[in-house]
């Protein structure tokens, strides 16, 4: 499905870790293609663990979407591959934060509480 319209923003939200860099650029490729002049492209993934189960940074979706590889997306990674794409870095920042995470809570326990921390990576197609 293409859309009618180009989209102004793209947001990719933990979907890069289980992918090599080869199919990180491509996605890229084609978000770069896809994105209005101008239009921004919103990266956000887990970091400070590989996102596997028993990890640090395992959520429910890795039942879902196990992680398939060893290596870790390192945010500076993210930055060069979306600039190789001809996308511009527009910021990127550290987020930690707390989170309950009910999924790892047995029945009868109380959730715990967790940190996590996110980079989030903002790129920008050029103007013309």
């Amino acid at each position: 499905h293409y859309p009618t319209e180009r989209p102004d923003i793209v947001v990719l939200c933990n979907v890069l870790e289980p992918y090599s860099t080869d199919m990180r650029r491509l996605l890229f490729r084609h978000v770069f293609e896809f994105l209005k002049p101008g239009g921004h492209v919103i990266v956000v993934t887990a970091i400070g663990g590989l996102g596997n189960i028993g990890s640090k940074t395992e959520t429910g979706l890795d039942l879902v979407f196990p992680t398939v590889t060893d290596i870790v997306v390192e945010p500076n990674a993210i930055e060069e591959e979306l600039m190789l794409e001809g996308l511009d870095r527009f910021s990127a920042e550290l987020l930690e934060t707390r989170t309950v995470n009910h999924a790892a809570a047995m029945p009868g326990e109380a959730p715990r509480t967790e940190k996590q921390s996110y980079a989030v990576i903002v790129g920008r197609k050029p103007v013309a």
